[in-house]
């Protein structure tokens, strides 16, 4: 909160608006006092001062910048203390108060001497340079100007000092790196004389030694330059990788704006002229006007599921929290739907939120618990329905719960939906188990294993608050 009224409070005084930029560093400084931040208290101070100064009430803006400085005595900020005074020192320069900017600077420079803050000192006296410039007093800007020479070239020196000794440190590390070098060298050609003397006396088989020898470095060379080809290889196929990747990018992208542009186009047409047709015409019968309604309805639910369907294909990967978004975009309009039902959606702390999932497999996941939803709004009757994404025991589980009146498995036909959702769990190499009962309701869940990189769905009753979860991969899938 401080650091948010801070900023807004630098954009006014940016727009010249200071009285409102006051508001917004009172605000900041009322926080900061209630929890006894001593250092944004003095920071908040001598910003009200700067703005006060703007306003030309320079009695009030001193008061302001003399509690700051307080402030900053009692916690030993002596550096921005004085760099607050040397600032001070310029702004009343450039207002032509001499006399307080001369106090100010001295102030500064007197606190940066007895701190070390030779950086401080150079700004200082090159404030009082310019301070007797604007008086038109030469010799003493004059002065002053060596004092910030002298300063600036001490720092200068000392920087020169540590670059010297780094390079001095270096040069001595390879003159012993060379002198080792040397050595190794020196040791090298002793070996030669040996092996020299050896073959004066082992003819021959020195002979065939330097045959092998040679037949080795040749070996070597061959094995390096195959090393290489191979090297260069492997990077001409990365290469090509990427370029098929990226054209595969591009398709996906102009298949998803086809789908928009084009068939996405013609069902709203659709959806119109069926509108159309209902309000033109006054005496159509009550059958008619529902078939149109039911057309218009299911063109509209086809629209939705084009659009998740170019949201899969603009995605080569899915992530579980990009799955997250797109599932509670879906409990949102499920609750326009169903204002009766309570819906809740979490994932786990321990799930990795950016573990990578296939478009085809985020797809498939996406159906799987839309389908699951849309079962319990219009057949269980519940009052609740939850999601829930959670890992333990290296397993990623997917959990659906309702606590409506559920279903008997053996009395219920297999509909289009659960072939659906069995067909998309398969795909994923899960495996679908459904358990439901009157009294308990309704909980689907889909498990997969870290190890092997599979997914099983099981369905389980419980009466509970329906349950999504999800546990995190190591891998992709």
């Amino acid at each position: 909160m401080i650091n948010g009224y801070n900023n807004v409070g630098a954009i006014r005084i940016h727009q010249e608006k200071y009285k409102e930029a006051i508001k917004n560093y009172e605000k900041a400084l009322s926080i900061s006092t209630k929890i006894d931040d001593k250092m944004n208290q003095a920071v908040e101070l001598s910003n009200i001062g700067i703005c006060w100064t703007k306003l030309k009430d320079y009695p009030k803006a001193e008061e302001l910048y003399d509690r700051s400085f307080a402030l900053r005595d009692e916690i030993g900020d002596m550096d921005g203390k004085a760099n607050s005074l040397i600032n001070m020192g310029e702004l009343f320069t450039g207002q032509n108060n001499f006399s307080k900017a001369e106090i100010y600077l001295n102030k500064g420079i007197e606190i940066a001497n007895k701190n070390g803050l030779k950086t401080v000192k150079e700004a200082g006296y090159k404030g009082l340079s310019n301070l007797f410039e604007a008086k038109g007093d030469f010799r003493k800007s004059n002065g002053y100007l060596k004092e910030y020479l002298a300063v600036k070239d001490s720092i200068l020196n000392e920087n020169n000092a540590r670059i010297i000794a780094e390079t001095e440190t270096k040069y001595e590390t390879e003159k012993k790196e060379k002198e080792i070098l040397e050595e190794r060298a020196l040791v090298a050609e002793k070996e030669l004389e040996v092996k020299c003397k050896n073959t004066m006396l082992y003819g021959s088989l020195s002979f065939a030694l330097l045959l092998g020898l040679l037949g080795y470095l040749f070996y070597s060379q061959q094995r390096l330059k195959n090393r290489q080809l191979q090297k260069e290889g492997e990077l001409k196929t990365a290469l090509a990788k990427i370029e098929t990747q990226n054209k595969l990018q591009e398709q996906r992208l102009r298949i998803s704006k086809d789908f928009h542009d084009n068939i996405g186009t013609q069902l709203t047409f659709i959806i119109s002229s069926l509108d159309n047709l209902k309000y033109g015409f006054k005496d159509m019968g009550e059958q008619l006007s529902g078939k149109l309604s039911g057309i218009s309805g299911f063109t509209s639910q086809t629209i939705y599921e084009l659009r998740d369907t170019i949201w899969a294909i603009n995605k080569e990967n899915i992530t579980f929290e990009d799955l997250q978004t797109r599932i509670s975009n879906f409990i949102d309009q499920a609750k326009v739907a169903s204002e009766k039902t309570s819906f809740s959606f979490e994932i786990a702390s321990e799930v990795n939120k950016e573990h990578i999932l296939t478009s085809v497999e985020g797809m498939n996941s996406y159906r799987v618990i839309q389908e699951t939803v849309n079962n319990a709004l219009k057949y269980s009757e519940a009052t609740k329905i939850g999601v829930k994404i959670s890992e333990q025991n290296e397993t990623i589980s997917i959990s659906i719960k309702d606590n409506g009146r559920g279903f008997n498995k053996n009395d219920v036909e297999t509909g289009n939906g659960l072939d659906n959702m069995k067909k998309r769990a398969r795909e994923l190499g899960a495996n679908l188990s459904i358990n439901s009962s009157s009294e308990e309701g309704t909980s689907v869940v889909m498990n997969l294993k870290k190890e092997k990189n599979r997914a099983t769905v099981v369905l389980i009753s419980e009466k509970d608050l329906l349950t999504f979860s999800v546990f995190n991969l190591e891998k992709p899938l």
